[in-house]
């Protein structure tokens, strides 16, 4: 075990509320010393510890994982799944973890008293997904965010959104579509239609990916993207490059279509250049619309974008 990595030599990524990213480091630190402890109950004792410092799901943690040493993203692997193995023992009841064991019909969500109890083991489930989608393990982190969102479907932690990204840089279609039926019926359920629009953008890059050599395909994407504009017109030039992205997304979105706005462009950005002619059709089709729109509502952004030249003005092109 001494030829192993140490996580002390960990710093934090600068930006201007490093909290949550110091978070992550001291509990990463302290799994990996609970690691190297030769007492069992110390090493629990330590684990457990650490479990209460890891934030919540977010872009920081990839960011962290990213920038790790094959033998550094190893190491935080072996000392996440301890985290996990230890957790484990505080999840009551156990029968809640059984989840590859059951069918669905017969899974029982946590009720809030084991939930509240279940947080540690759902948090280092979350963190080991980060880690395995940085260590290219694609379909391992999924399955670890699909138990951890089965458990928990109110999902207080956003783990929906990194999934839905993942489940469409997997190629995994079906499971997208899965995915987005059960956030739509939760909503509906709950009585909001909270962030419905980030699965409805990702509905129509699916489209876009799976029939841009098509005229009907091409056609049907613009017409989604134009009943999607009429819901919050601020994500496509967002998208584009036309409205600046400021550095972090936002904490809350709800109830704001610009912090909505800004925090799918965050997630999402990199799968739209990832598809060839993506944000290129999405510009013209954008630029249309918007002519139109404007000639009709009074919204002085969308009309200083109107203004701005059409050439160098997206994110890419990505031809």
């Amino acid at each position: 075990m001494n030829g192993n990595p140490s996580l002390d030599q960990y710093t934090p990524i600068p930006h201007r509320n490093p909290s949550e990213n110091d978070s992550l480091i001291s509990a990463l630190r302290q799994l990996d010393h609970a690691l190297r402890c030769e007492d069992p109950s110390d090493r629990a004792a330590l684990a457990s510890g650490a479990l209460e410092l890891f934030p919540n799901c977010s872009l920081e943690a990839v960011s962290l994982f990213g920038r790790l040493s094959e033998q550094e993203l190893s190491r935080a692997r072996e000392v996440l799944e301890l985290a996990l193995n230890v957790a484990a023992t505080l999840v009551e009841p156990v029968s809640a973890l059984s989840l590859d064991k059951l069918p669905p019909s017969q899974i029982k969500v946590l009720d809030y008293d084991h939930l509240q109890k279940s947080h540690p083991y759902l948090n280092a489930k979350v963190a080991l997904a980060r880690c395995l989608w940085s260590a290219d393990e694609g379909e391992s982190a999924v399955k670890h965010l699909w138990d951890a969102l089965r458990l928990d479907p109110n999902d207080d932690r956003g783990i929906r959104f990194p999934l839905a990204c993942w489940l469409f840089d997997l190629h995994n279609d079906e499971e997208l579509k899965r995915l987005t039926r059960m956030c739509l019926r939760t909503n509906a359920r709950v009585g909001g239609t909270n962030n419905d629009t980030f699965f409805f953008y990702l509905q129509a890059l699916t489209i876009f990916r799976k029939s841009r050599t098509k005229p009907k395909g091409t056609l049907k994407f613009k017409k989604a993207v134009e009943e999607l504009f009429e819901q919050n017109p601020y994500i496509a030039p967002y998208l584009l490059g036309r409205i600046p992205l400021p550095e972090k997304p936002p904490v809350v979105i709800s109830g704001s279509q610009r912090r909505e706005a800004e925090y799918y462009t965050h997630h999402c950005l990199a799968l739209w250049q990832s598809v060839p002619r993506a944000l290129k059709c999405l510009s013209e089709t954008f630029d249309a619309w918007l002519e139109q729109f404007c000639s009709t509502h009074d919204d002085e952004t969308l009309k200083a974008i109107l203004q701005l030249p059409k050439d160098g003005t997206s994110q890419s092109d990505n031809d």
